[in-house]
C-alpha cells in the first residue's frame, strides 16, 4: 500500500532512500475524462461589480491504478489563470482492484496495455439549493463510477462533502437483476422518469466477458441502486455504448431510448406511462453484413426532434409537405480495434418517423442502409435527387479513406450533425520500444447539414491531429458587454484557417432559438 500511495519503496531513483515518493505516482487515464464540479458558494458583488467569484472546483478522474482521484483547485475565481495550484483531497479504489496492484509494482515490459481499472468516465447527478443565501450552491452531488476492462461494476459514492465522502451502492454481475451485465463500458446516463421520485440511470449492459454477456439495457434508481427495469432481446448484441435517451413530449421526464450495440444494431424503447411492464423494445436499424461490410457500433447513439421539406412527385405536380423526425445519427467502427483496416465504415442519419412515442403491440420494421441515401459523393440536388430523398429514411456517408472509422459519438447543433474519424496509420510494423503509443493514425472533423448530408464548408474535413478524437466540444465563452454569445468546437487541431493563422477552433456563431414542431396525429 506504501506503494500505491505514491513512496519509492523500490528505490527507483537509486538515492538510497524508501520513504521519499516517486516521481512517477498517479496511474493512466486512459478512457476516463476528467469530471469538473464547482461546490462553491455564490459570487459576491459590490455595486454591480463582481468582487469574487469564491469557486470550489473539484475535479474527479478514474486511472487505470484503480484509483479514483478527486482534486481541488486552489483558484476561487482570479483571471490571472497562472496563480492557483492543484492538490489531491482523495482517492478511491475498490477491494476487487486491490490484487492488480503488485502487477503495477512490477511493471513488466509487455508493449501494450494489459492492466485495466477504473477507466469509465466519471458521471455526477447534482442538486442545488434553492432561494436564500445559498440559492444555487450544491446540496447534494452522487458520483457514478464504472470500470471499462477493468472489471465489470459499477459504484456511487456520496460526495456532497466533497472532503468527506461516503459509499453509497455497488452493482455487479451478482446483484439481482443484472445478471447480463458484462464489462462496464457504458457511461451512465442521469435522468428522471414519471412516477419515479428520485433520479434514474440508464446504462447498457457493457462488454461480453465471463461475468455477463451485456446484451440489456438496464434502469436502476440513482439514489439507491435497486433495479427498476431492463430491456432486452434476442437479437441484442453487447450493448457497450452510452444511451441515448429522449423526452418526446415535453413534459420532464425521459420517455423514450436509443441504443447501439456491437453488432451493427439500433434499438428503441418506449416508456409510454408508468407501468414499466408494459414498456417495449424493438430494433429500429441494422447496418452490418458479410466482411467487409461486418460494421460494429462502439459510439452511442444522438437524438434530435426537428422537421425537413419533403418532396413528392404525382407524375406531374411537385407538392411540398412538412415532415417530422426524430433523426438519430451514428457512425461504425470497431473500438476494440481501432488499427484494422479491412471493414468499410460508415456514419448514419436515421428519420424515426414515428414520433408519438408508444408501447408498440406491432414493432415497425427495421431500418437498413437500403432505406438510406448515399451522399458519399454528394447530397441530394435538384428535384429529381429531392423526391428519391423523400422516399428514404436519412442518409449515410462512406468514409472514404482504408480503415476511417467512427469512435465517438456525433454532435448536432444549429442544423449541422459535426462527427468524427480516426483514420489508422498504414504502416503498422511494430515498435516494441514505443509500444502502443508507437501508433499514430489521423483523427478527422466532418460538419455535415443533418436533413440531407449536404457539406456545410468547403473542405468536406478538418485534420484533428495524430489522435482518436473525441465528440466534437462547445464552449460558449463569456461574451463582452453588449456583444452576444457565440459558440466554438475546440479540439479540432489547428480549426479554421485563413492568410496562415489557425485560430484552433471552429466558429458556430450565435442566436440559438427554439422552434416548435407540431405533430398532428390521427386527424
Amino acid at each position: 500500500l506504501d506503494w500505491l500511495y505514491g513512496v519509492d519503496v523500490d528505490d527507483e531513483d537509486n538515492d538510497e532512500s524508501t520513504s521519499d515518493a516517486r516521481e512517477d505516482i498517479m496511474g493512466d487515464p486512459l478512457h476516463s475524462k476528467p469530471l469538473a464540479i464547482n461546490f462553491g458558494s455564490k459570487p459576491v458583488y459590490d455595486g454591480g461589480k463582481l468582487v469574487s467569484e469564491n469557486l470550489d472546483v473539484r475535479i474527479l478522474v478514474g486511472t487505470n491504478q484503480g484509483l479514483v482521484h478527486m482534486f481541488k483547485d486552489s483558484d476561487s475565481g482570479s483571471s490571472d489563470y497562472s496563480i492557483g495550484s492543484v492538490s489531491e483531497s482523495w482517492a478511491f479504489i475498490p477491494n476487487e482492484l486491490l490484487g492488480n496492484i503488485p502487477k503495477l509494482r512490477d511493471n513488466p515490459a509487455t508493449g501494450v496495455h494489459s492492466v485495466y481499472g477504473m477507466d469509465l468516465s466519471p458521471v455526477a447527478y447534482t442538486k442545488t439549493k434553492s432561494g436564500g443565501e445559498s440559492d444555487g450552491e450544491i446540496d447534494i452531488a452522487w458520483v457514478f463510477l464504472g470500470m471499462r476492462s477493468g472489471g465489470a461494476s459499477y459504484y456511487a459514492l456520496d460526495i456532497s462533502k466533497p472532503d468527506s465522502p461516503s459509499f453509497k451502492w455497488l452493482i455487479n454481475s451478482d446483484t439481482t437483476g443484472f445478471e447480463d451485465l458484462g464489462e462496464t463500458w457504458s457511461e451512465p446516463v442521469v435522468t428522471t422518469l414519471n412516477g419515479i421520485t428520485d433520479p434514474v440511470l440508464v446504462f447498457g449492459g457493457g462488454m461480453a466477458s465471463a461475468q455477463g454477456t451485456g446484451q440489456a439495457i438496464y434502469i436502476v434508481n440513482a439514489n439507491t441502486g435497486a433495479f427498476i427495469a431492463k430491456f432486452a432481446d434476442a437479437d441484442m448484441g453487447s450493448i457497450a455504448t452510452r444511451v441515448a435517451v429522449l423526452d418526446s413530449d415535453n413534459d420532464g421526464y425521459t420517455d423514450r431510448i436509443y441504443a447501439s450495440d456491437i453488432t451493427g444494431n439500433v434499438w428503441r424503447m418506449d416508456l409510454a406511462g408508468t407501468d414499466n411492464t408494459k414498456w417495449t423494445v424493438f430494433k429500429f436499424a441494422a447496418i452490418a453484413g458479410a466482411a467487409p461490410d461486418n460494421r460494429m457500433f462502439f459510439a452511442g447513439p444522438v437524438v434530435a426532434q426537428t422537421e425537413f421539406n419533403n418532396v413528392h412527385s404525382d407524375g406531374t405536380t411537385l407538392s411540398y409537405q412538412k415532415i417530422p423526425y426524430d433523426a438519430v445519427t451514428i457512425g461504425s467502427g470497431n473500438r476494440d480495434n481501432p488499427l484494422g483496416l479491412s471493414i468499410k465504415d460508415k456514419f448514419y442519419v436515421f428519420q424515426d418517423r414515428n414520433v408519438v412515442t408508444q408501447n408498440f403491440a406491432i414493432k415497425p420494421a427495421t431500418l437498413t442502409s437500403t432505406d438510406l441515401y448515399d451522399v458519399t459523393t454528394s447530397a441530394p440536388s435538384g428535384n429529381a435527387a429531392d423526391i428519391a430523398f423523400g422516399k428514404l429514411k436519412g442518409w449515410y456517408y462512406s468514409f472514404p479513406a482504408a480503415g476511417e472509422k467512427s469512435l465517438s459519438a456525433s454532435l448536432i447543433f444549429k442544423g449541422k450533425v459535426h462527427f468524427t474519424s480516426f483514420v489508422p496509420p498504414t504502416n503498422q510494423a511494430v515498435d516494441l520500444d514505443a509500444g502502443v503509443c508507437g501508433f499514430s493514425g489521423q483523427g478527422r472533423l466532418y460538419v455535415f447539414d443533418l436533413h440531407k448530408g449536404t457539406r456545410s464548408y468547403s473542405q468536406v474535413y478538418y485534420e484533428v491531429g495524430e489522435r482518436v478524437p473525441d465528440t466534437p466540444q462547445i464552449v460558449i465563452p463569456k461574451p463582452e458587454d453588449g456583444k452576444p454569445a457565440d459558440a466554438y468546437i475546440i479540439g479540432v487541431g489547428k480549426g479554421e484557417c485563413q492568410n496562415g493563422e489557425c485560430t484552433g477552433t471552429i466558429g458556430l456563431g450565435g442566436g440559438l432559438n427554439t422552434n416548435k414542431i407540431y405533430y398532428h396525429i390521427n386527424e
